[in-house]
């Protein structure tokens, strides 16, 4: 595997973190103009429904983070990580996965200012995604330890293996 696979990969993933948070300021842009250049918008539903669907949606980001946890360990875990680049490919998978992943909470949020009214809501929702976004943001450092930690220590345990055989069979 060679430094410029992984640098690639990494900047690809990079990329579309950064488009995310963008995605997620152009929503906050939008929903502004909408709240003040638009003073006769009015939600499209009642109180009561729109409050029960506020609770629906916090309730949809919890379970998409759940998600997104046990997606991204068992993506990692994968019996297909046989290779150095078909690991690599599943980090970036990963990372692109949680980006996406992790604007869903801002795009609810988008969403339920328009059907119910949820200025506040949203922002907390987009406050959310965007620090996800920043925590969960590729890090390269770590991408070479998991590369490294992943094949380089199943090589060395390999080759003691072979040298123990071989001590066996000496003896």
């Amino acid at each position: 595997m060679n430094e410029e696979k992984i640098k690639k990969y990494h900047k690809l993933a990079s990329i579309i973190s950064y488009a995310v948070m963008a995605i997620i300021i152009i929503y906050a842009l939008t929903i502004e103009i909408f709240k003040n250049a638009a003073s006769g918008f009015k939600p499209l539903l009642e109180p009561q429904t729109a409050m029960t669907v506020k609770y629906a949606s916090f309730l949809i980001v919890a379970l998409v983070f759940i998600a997104i946890k046990q997606v991204s360990k068992a993506k990692l875990k994968s019996e297909k990580n046989k290779t150095a680049e078909e690991f690599l490919k599943n980090i970036f998978a990963v990372s692109v996965l949680r980006a996406a992943i992790f604007e869903v909470p801002s795009f609810i949020g988008f969403i339920l200012f328009f059907l119910a009214g949820a200025y506040v809501e949203f922002y907390i929702l987009s406050f959310f995604s965007f620090i996800m976004v920043i925590l969960y943001f590729p890090n390269r450092d770590e991408w070479d330890k998991e590369l490294k930690n992943k094949f380089v220590n199943s090589i060395n345990s390999q080759a003691a293996e072979i040298q123990c055989g071989r001590k066996t069979i000496l003896r």
